[in-house]
């Protein structure tokens, strides 16, 4: 048996629901993801964004739908003073926010609270849960990253030279390096997810989207990360497609039959 949940911007006025209420109805759908989108780093504007979330939860709930929240991981337009996402040729993806900071950890975990007191049943998070399609690098090489790795590989390594070694040849022991730092560091943020999750409420579920490198190169199994997510509920994962791809025929000219998951 299975659930047709469907996305909606969680922006919505109230006249607004109302008038996508009866489509959803009209569909037979059973969940709605309400997407609240990129971390505010503005007081008001976060504190606007989970009124409006708590607000529109209850509206779907009170008309029978499982609610949750879909969130991105690791993006923000804002600047947030954390480290962020860096590839082996210094690329800075400024947007991305790594999972190695602790700082930013801690950011998170406040944030993923907020949105479990607003009633939601589930939390998901974005596609952006990853280390690979960031700038065609080889991710992550921040000053945390690589303080882990020169740490596994018991030498002191600038990120170019550990590019050249970790890519080349067969398997070796930057390679590995490689994919224990990221697995470890995208197993630690699921883990302070579900902890922060935990301190509100433990029943919400919570899981992620994956995306095309967590099934190959992120140095974890998604099963590994979505069970960690998950704690003591029922594991949910996201796999891939969206409906943006049939439109614009990406990936092999999409269809939408292809995508909808």
């Amino acid at each position: 048996m299975y659930k047709i949940s469907v996305p909606l911007n969680s922006d919505k006025t109230a006249s607004e629901c109302d008038a996508v209420l009866k489509q959803l109805k009209r569909a037979g759908v059973d969940r709605v993801f309400l997407s609240i989108g990129q971390y505010k780093t503005d007081g008001e504007e976060r504190k606007k964004t989970f009124k409006t979330l708590k607000e529109n939860c209850e509206f779907f709930k009170k008309h029978g739908f499982e609610t949750g929240v879909w969130m991105w991981a690791f993006y923000s337009d804002a600047p947030t003073g954390f480290e962020h996402i860096t590839g082996a040729n210094g690329g800075v993806n400024k947007q991305f926010n790594c999972p190695s900071d602790e700082k930013f950890i801690a950011f998170m975990q406040n944030y993923v609270e907020e949105a479990a007191r607003c009633g939601v049943e589930l939390i998901m998070f974005d596609d952006d849960f990853r280390f690979g399609h960031y700038n065609g690098d080889l991710n992550c090489t921040c000053k945390y990253h690589m303080k882990m790795v020169c740490e596994l590989v018991s030498e002191d390594i600038n990120p170019r030279e550990f590019k050249e070694k970790a890519l080349s040849g067969g398997e070796n022991k930057y390679r590995n390096a490689w994919f224990k730092a990221n697995g470890e560091s995208l197993l630690r943020f699921a883990r302070a997810a579900r902890e922060a999750v935990n301190r509100v409420n433990p029943n919400i579920r919570l899981g992620a989207c994956s995306c095309m490198s967590n099934w190959g190169n992120d140095g974890v199994h998604p099963e590994e990360y979505i069970r960690a997510f998950a704690g003591d509920t029922k594991p949910f994962v996201r796999l891939i497609g969206a409906p943006y791809w049939a439109v614009n025929r990406m990936y092999n000219n999409s269809r939408l039959q292809n995508i909808v998951e």
